[in-house]
């Protein structure tokens, strides 16, 4: 972006967590990993590729586990920030009380459990072309005939993506107490004030992770586009279509079939067969004559020989004992205890989500 037309980048994934979705239990929502990456990576890339590079992760109770990940970001070519509130205090709330680090600019406003694979500059240059003080963007594929003098029509019209570009007075119509939503607080408030807000649709695919069912589409559709696009993956080697870490170790007579990541550290053994989109992280051993197909196996997990794991997630250090079979399900940590494992299984034993 030009020097001149200074604009920076609020990520709101302190709220971000999974609601009653039994992942919960496992891991804050921005940082399951897709594609063996943590799901705020996505958006840093993106962010990266688009020159926005000042960003400001509004990461709440949850700022210490994502400082441990990400540092100050300039692994991942950004410069991050930490802003933390003591009380909840909404999407709205959170950008209001990062305002020290925006300094007057524009604000490009994501929220932390999607994966952003738009145009950010284009969205950018409508905003400021159209002089709004806030751009709402939504999925091409609705009409915009459902914006009525500044509000949401109930089941009809634009569908908001979970990205904003904010105007630096915008500050000026959020409370600095209490929770303060977006859609349902602040819009009709500019509104009411007679302040410009405007819809931009956006091309491409704003994905967002809300339980197993979406995770799991997201992981493959993140598995696939790499393999598609022939991306380049630090550390990896493509072998068909599979990206193998140089640290992981394939068994000659294993096989790795359609769109595969195996991560650093982790093992295949034998005779094992693992069908894609399938992603296996850091750490995992896979045995003899295993078979694992459609899964996302964290880091640490251990499948035994003969065992079959379809359509499942295995999430950090968990297990499927040898000759076992996993199908449709999240596969816990087995420290959980007894009473909040039950009500997770009964929660999800219908669908495409048991708990093991």
């Amino acid at each position: 972006m030009s020097a001149s037309h200074p604009i920076k980048t609020v990520v709101l994934a302190g709220a971000q967590d999974w609601g009653h979705c039994p992942l919960r239990l496992a891991t804050p929502r921005p940082l399951a990993p897709i594609a063996n990456q943590p799901l705020l990576m996505h958006s840093f890339a993106a962010l990266r590729r688009a020159g926005l590079s000042d960003v400001v992760l509004c990461a709440n109770g949850y700022t210490r586990a994502f400082r441990r990940v990400f540092g100050d970001g300039s692994a991942m070519g950004v410069a991050l920030h930490y802003s933390e509130d003591q009380m909840p205090r909404g999407p709205a709330g959170c950008v209001k009380d990062a305002t020290d680090f925006l300094a007057g600019a524009d604000v490009l406003v994501l929220e932390g459990g999607l994966i952003p694979d738009i145009d950010f500059i284009k969205l950018i240059a409508e905003h400021r072309r159209s002089n709004a003080l806030v751009t709402v963007a939504v999925d091409n594929s609705v009409s915009t005939d459902g914006w009525h003098s500044g509000r949401w029509n109930s089941g009809f019209g634009p569908q908001p993506v979970g990205v904003y570009v904010f105007g630096p007075r915008v500050a000026d119509y959020i409370s600095p107490v209490g929770y303060q939503d977006i859609k349902e607080g602040l819009l009709p408030r500019l509104y009411d004030a007679g302040e410009k807000v405007v819809v931009a649709t956006v091309d491409g695919e704003v994905p967002r992770v809300m339980g197993p069912e979406s995770y799991l589409a997201i992981n493959a559709w993140a598995v696939e586009r790499t393999v598609d696009e022939h991306r380049e993956l630090d550390g990896y080697q493509r072998i068909g279509d599979a990206y193998v870490h140089a640290a992981a170790t394939i068994a000659p007579t294993a096989r790795l079939v359609g769109p595969v990541i195996v991560g650093p550290d982790s093992t295949v053994g034998d005779a094992a067969v693992v069908i894609g989109p399938t992603t296996i992280g850091t750490g995992c051993e896979v045995g003899e004559h295993a078979v694992i197909s459609c899964s996302a196996l964290w880091d640490d997990v251990r499948v035994g020989a003969h065992a079959q794991v379809e359509q499942s997630i295995m999430a950090y250090g968990t297990s499927a004992p040898t000759g076992s079979q996993v199908f449709n399900t999240v596969c816990l940590d087995r420290a959980l205890k007894t009473s909040e494992r039950a009500t997770l299984a009964t929660r999800y034993e219908v669908g495409a989500a048991a708990v093991c």
